[in-house]
């Protein structure tokens, strides 16, 4: 089943409502203009909804405070970390329909993760779970070629430069590679 939440968002991001649509409610609406008014934030975009209906899409603030341009519905904008909980569902929804299981080894996806290898040699079998619960030791993507990659596909040979920083499931390191891993899986499955 298809989570209710994230279809919305997906189809908000899609086809927005404008920002004179009907849907506000003056609560959320307030609260965020005190929020740019204190400094808190530059602008962002709400959404509230209900399992039929967007009850409240609005824009508020500044997209750029320095050529102070108006945030709008569909401004794009970095989300920095939101993107770990939605690769986390996206995942989970392709479990719940059967195209992958969190214990699967990456490299049944992203057949270049064979050659990976761990700090003692080992081949290092990467599974789901492992990548998203950042348990990995996968190395971080960095230097000029990250900062020139356009696409998840691009950061796959960084990834795997090198061996794993440290055995599998020995420690928990914070790793952004690992996350982008598993997006990366989400897109050769889901197209």
């Amino acid at each position: 089943m298809k989570s209710p939440a994230l279809i919305l968002a997906f189809s908000m991001a899609l086809n927005p409502v404008g920002n004179d649509a009907d849907e506000t409610l003056p609560s959320v609406s307030q609260a965020m203009q005190v929020m740019v008014e204190r400094n808190e934030v530059a602008g962002a975009v709400t959404a509230v909804a209900s399992a039929d209906k967007i009850l409240h899409f609005e824009a508020a603030g500044l997209a750029d405070k320095a050529e102070r341009r108006p945030m709008k519905a569909d401004t794009l904008f970095w989300i920095a970390s939101m993107t770990k909980p939605v690769t986390g569902v996206a995942v989970l929804m392709l479990q719940d329909e059967g195209k992958l299981k969190v214990t699967d080894k990456v490299a049944k996806y992203l057949p270049e993760f064979e050659r990976l290898q761990t700090p003692s040699g080992k081949q290092a079998d990467l599974t789901l779970a492992q990548v998203l619960s950042h348990i990995s030791g996968l190395g971080e993507a960095s230097g000029p070629e990250a900062r020139t990659a356009k696409t998840l596909s691009d950061l796959v040979p960084l990834w795997l430069a090198g061996p794993t920083q440290f055995e599998p499931g020995e420690k928990w390191q914070y790793c952004q590679s690992g996350i982008n891993a598993a997006a990366r899986v989400v897109e050769v499955l889901a197209g």
